[in-house]
């Protein structure tokens, strides 16, 4: 497999409808999202992976504004209000060559690109080309190229390419797992040659081996367009709240001993954590499902108490079953016929972690009952959510073509892009049927189009350099818009030794991302908050307790996303469209509507004054209470334990009040969240509701969910707030006179935000 070469619409000829054998079709489902097939079963015929969208219970209830055409030869045309959105190429608006087939579009200037998911080319993607094929990152590329260079393609493959054409966007999506292909008007460069021939005022994109299919989705406001993306994929489910606490982890955990040293280590120390992790250590000669001689006596009086402390132990799983005749779930799997085959009818072989390995088939509902109900066994001991990994799928050595799936009669590229999807499916099949009750957690590697129902994705293997962690935020927010939104990195990086500047920064920028683990590879240093000086400790327990504190924030943020797919970690230029600073920026980003970070990502300027961007409107610096009016530039210093973070004027954001107290969620009532108003003349009334339950359970979804309101206006040098909740904390920022809470009217008296790392002073009754 090529990762760096693709198909040229130069080897493609027009396509054209057989008589009663061919068929083009166009559907509007509402809401200017439409769904485009072609059918031509002499040139793809089954059998083939189905669609990666379920159609079955989505709703895009409005009517579409938009023009959509599409000719007998698939010759593709969008028009949004007086303008035209795309346009096909004239000389080749849709090809075939073979199995394969693409859509083509006139480039023009206005143009930009956006999306594709976990891609490592940078956030704005015009003038690229590039291929949708999950990879092991380290397995596949050399040491400098994963070390300081690009690595693409990466994990998972989102195949959904974002359009910007002036003042409308597009996404177009190939809802497939076999490979799809991209190029954004990359230019054909040969060396020592000025004239290559090639004509590049085109883009397209299109796939191999499949049916051609693709929805479109137009809207003029980014966030919206997002929303119908993330619907179309499926929203992810209301996460358990823990799993949104802090998390450590580290290949090298092997023992219950030394999870209750961690467990030990950051109540002494002060910082919150919700999850230990443990990675194949655990197991016994790394067979999955399978317990080493350290881990196994007690190991459920051990998770017990662990528990009790707030802390649950979230395992690795990896899906090579060791090939050995005495291990149950190697002759178990053999007997069920549940393995991938050769196309000589065997269990296909590749060399992982337990040595010669099969490969559980995901793509068939026997192989993901299978594949639950041993996870379910592992679950009942005491895990409450399972970290996936290898499931690219990773099979060392050996040539993925010949691992084939449903009983051999699927060939490996029709399926090998939703690998890590099959597998996250039947993860949480089985954590779902150990704990009904529970709200399953599970992290996954690899996935593509649809892992967004089943959890979260981190972005794999990272190295601890300050390249990596500005690539980490390119792909976070690229992942965010593609259809995941519970998504994260390795903080700290998970290979080689962080300097104590890189390590520092690396907290700063992710302590509100939606997923936050620091993870880290057996022989680099260790890389525990306490493992450097007391000058990174603290900084670190106050990024770590500002998360806590704002978890009210950040948890409302999935409320919503479940609700109507609004994504949680935003691009500047998509909640900023009209401000085309942020075209190319990925630097900063937007935490909800509300919260805006803009970390040091650079070793040169690490403590030292630099220059932000603020968009449009009133902001709040909540660490020295600056407000600043945009559109602006303004200089910052992230000395020391400096936690910028910027509330827009306006906003009511719910808070906890005693961060200090906290040792992980389970000390969590989010029923006692206080509301910190953001006043701001530009704003002098809104209007905020506030969801919560009991961050656990399904009650939520028979109605068990409580709801706070709040309405604040200014009059004069006065505030009125009127709450639902007449014991919540109400807390404000600006120039207040006085208050009238519920009719009551007080003075004011100044506080302190209960935010560690920020030390503006706030206005609270008297």
């Amino acid at each position: 497999m090529y990762f760096n070469k693709i198909p040229h619409p130069y080897n493609f000829i027009p396509w054209e409808q057989a008589d009663g054998s061919t068929q083009v079709t166009l559907k509007d489902l509402g809401e200017d999202v439409f769904h485009i097939t072609i059918s031509d079963d002499a040139r793809w015929p089954g059998p083939r992976y189905e669609s990666l969208i379920q159609e079955e219970g989505l709703s895009f209830n409005g009517a579409s504004d938009c023009s959509v055409t599409i000719n007998e030869t698939g010759s593709l045309a969008v028009g949004r209000g007086e303008g035209t959105l795309l346009a096909p190429y004239p000389a080749l608006p849709f090809g075939i060559l073979k199995d394969s087939w693409l859509w083509c579009f006139s480039l023009e200037d206005s143009m930009r690109f956006y999306g594709m998911g976990e891609k490592n080319i940078g956030f704005e993607k015009s003038g690229l080309r590039t291929k949708f094929w999950n990879t092991d990152g380290w397995a596949d590329f050399a040491d400098e190229e994963i070390r300081n260079g690009v690595t693409d393609p990466m994990y998972a493959s989102f195949p959904i390419l974002i359009i910007r054409n002036r003042e409308s966007w597009a996404a177009l999506l190939i809802p497939t797992a076999s490979p799809v292909f991209m190029d954004t008007g990359a230019r054909q460069v040969i060396e020592g040659v000025s004239d290559t021939g090639a004509n590049d005022q085109f883009f397209y994109l299109g796939a191999t081996g499949t049916a051609p299919e693709m929805y479109l989705v137009i809207d003029g406001d980014p966030i919206s367009m997002v929303s119908k993306i993330q619907r179309l994929c499926g929203v992810t489910p209301r996460p358990p709240l823990w799993a949104l606490g802090y998390h450590q982890s580290r290949w090298g955990y092997s023992t219950c001993d030394h999870l209750h040293e961690l467990d030990q280590e950051f109540r002494e120390c002060g910082i919150p954590c919700d999850g230990l992790w443990i990675d194949i250590d655990y197991m016994d000669g790394y067979r999955v499902f399978s317990l080493n001689e350290q881990v196994s006596p007690g190991l459920e009086g051990h998770l017990k108490r662990l528990k009790a402390n707030g802390r649950r132990v979230v395992p690795i799983l990896d899906p090579g079953v060791k090939v050995d005749p005495g291990y149950m779930p190697c002759n178990d799997g053999l007997d069920k016929g549940i393995f991938c085959q050769t196309a000589e009818g065997r269990p296909f072989v590749g060399f992982v972690w337990p040595g010669a390995s099969y490969f559980p088939d995901f793509s068939k509902e026997a192989g993901r009952t299978w594949w639950a109900a041993k996870t379910a066994d592992l679950a009942r001991k005491g895990f409450e959510g399972f970290w996936i990994d290898m499931n690219d799928p990773s099979t060392g050595s050996v040539d993925l073509d010949d691992m084939l799936f449903r009983d051999g009669s699927l060939p490996h590229a029709a399926y090998h892009n939703a690998y890590g999807l099959g597998m996250a499916e039947a993860t949480v099949m089985g954590l779902k049927e150990a704990n009904p009750g529970n709200r399953p957690f599970v992290l996954s590697r690899s996935g593509t189009i649809g892992n967004s129902r089943f959890g979260a994705l981190w972005t794999g293997d990272n190295i601890s350099n300050y390249h990596h962690l500005r690539k980490s935020l390119e792909m976070v927010l690229s992942l965010s818009v593609s259809g995941l939104p519970f998504v994260g990195s390795d903080v700290g990086g998970f290979g080689g030794d962080a300097s104590k500047e890189n390590y520092i920064d690396w907290y700063k920028a992710n302590y509100l991302m939606p997923f936050m683990r620091n993870h880290s590879a057996d022989g680099t240093r260790e890389q525990e908050p306490w493992t450097f000086d007391e000058e990174v400790l603290h900084i670190v327990r106050s990024c770590v307790r500002a998360r806590y504190a704002l978890l009210p924030y950040l948890y409302m943020q999935f409320i919503w996303q479940e609700k109507d797919g609004i994504p949680i970690v935003r691009p500047m230029i998509f909640q900023f469209p009209d401000d085309l600073r942020f075209e190319g920026n990925a630097t900063q980003f937007m935490i909800g509507d509300d919260l805006m970070q803009a970390p040091n990502l650079r070793e040169e300027s690490h403590g030292k004054n630099r220059t932000i961007l603020i968009p449009e409107g009133g902001w709040f610096d909540l660490y020295d209470g600056t407000w600043i009016e945009g559109p602006s530039e303004h200089r910052i210093t992230d000395a020391g334990d400096a936690l910028h973070l910027f509330a827009r004027g306006g906003a009511v954001i719910p808070i906890l009040t005693e961060p200090d107290t906290i040792d992980s969620t389970g000390d969590i009532d989010l029923s006692q969240a206080g509301f910190l108003v953001i006043v701001d003349e530009g704003t002098p009334r809104a209007e905020y509701t506030y969801h919560y339950d009991d961050g656990l359970s399904f009650a939520y979804r028979q109605g068990e969910e409580s709801v706070v309101t709040l309405r604040y206006r200014m009059e004069g040098a006065g505030l009125t707030v009127d709450c639902s909740d007449p014991g919540a904390h109400i807390m404000c920022v600006g120039d207040i006179a006085g208050m009238i809470v519920n009719g009551k009217g007080t003075e004011v008296k100044e506080g302190r935000v209960p935010l560690p790392g920020m030390g503006c002073s706030v206005r609270i009754p008297g």
